[in-house]
């Protein structure tokens, strides 16, 4: 069960023209994620899952359907309700950590940087910077350059400068994705204390399958649809095809492969279960 909506996503397009082409990069997303989850979105190139990362943090426009992100209807925002919802709504943390990181300032003004568009105090702004090394454990690194700490100490500084602002959400773009396996899972872990002791709500978009081990509930996507869900009790995990509004499911392929189903089906139903049947062609006498 879903706690309050804090994203709200319903047949959610978004079209992109190149030259004379038009490509279709999300076909009629449904989501809803509440307050305080910690989920992934999980899907191979191509499959839609950053350009919805982008429309929920308000680096692209949806062309239609709705999305609604705490009080903000991203359908409708304008540039400057854009950059007040980035600062106030949103952290991102990039994959590529020179978005992240200022390179010629120290960790601790990198993690400052963010408030001075706020209404903080010198002495405010110490002390949320302060808390943010804290409670992340950067102390050993906050006098030093981006170039001087390790990729992982870089990550879990990208999400203390996400955090500045306080904002509820925060989203990662494959934020392992350079990292190998013991730091990613490092990194990881510090989004769950994050999610688990600030209450934020934590979307992480990335194409590797094994972050379902690491988070609540996962949704997979393929072809610009969610095509699936798992959600994660202790170390027992569940999984699930998603329906969306007009009714459409994706069917495993190898589960379609295993069926000998081709392109048609008989549809049979009763109150708890849907069949999707072989056709059984009569041989002709």
């Amino acid at each position: 069960m879903i706690n309050k909506l804090h994203i709200n996503c319903t047949g959610l397009y978004k079209i992109f023209k190149v030259s004379d082409l038009e490509v279709v990069a999300l076909r009629g997303v449904d989501l809803d994620i509440g307050y305080g989850e910690l989920i992934s979105i999980v899907g191979a190139s191509g499959s839609g899952k950053s350009t919805l990362l982008n429309i929920l943090a308000g680096y692209e426009s949806p062309s239609a359907g709705n999305v609604q992100v705490g009080d903000f209807d991203l359908l409708g925002i304008n540039q400057k309700e854009a950059v007040e919802y980035r600062k106030s709504e949103v952290g991102f943390v990039w994959q590529q950590t020179g978005k992240n990181l200022v390179p010629y300032l120290d960790i601790y003004s990198n993690i400052e940087l963010p408030m001075m568009a706020s209404n903080l105090s010198r002495s405010e702004r110490k002390e949320r910077v302060d808390g943010l090394i804290e409670f992340l454990n950067l102390n050993s690194v906050s006098s030093r350059l981006p170039e001087n700490i390790s990729g992982g100490e870089q990550q879990v500084s990208a999400i203390a400068v996400a955090l500045a602002n306080q904002p509820p959400l925060l989203l990662a773009d494959e934020p392992t994705g350079e990292l190998d396996d013991e730091t990613s899972a490092m990194v990881l872990e510090k989004m769950r204390y994050v999610n688990e002791n600030y209450g934020t709500t934590v979307v992480i978009v990335t194409h590797d399958p094994k972050i379902e081990d690491h988070v609540n509930r996962s949704i997979g996507m393929r072809d610009g649809k969610v095509v699936k869900e798992v959600i994660r009790k202790e170390k027992k995990k569940s999984e699930f095809v998603v329906i969306d509004s007009f009714g459409g499911v994706q069917i495993p392929q190898e589960i379609l492969s295993k069926s000998k189903i081709e392109s048609k089906a008989s549809l049979t139903s009763d109150k708890s279960k849907i069949s999707l049947n072989k056709i059984i062609k009569k041989n002709k006498k």
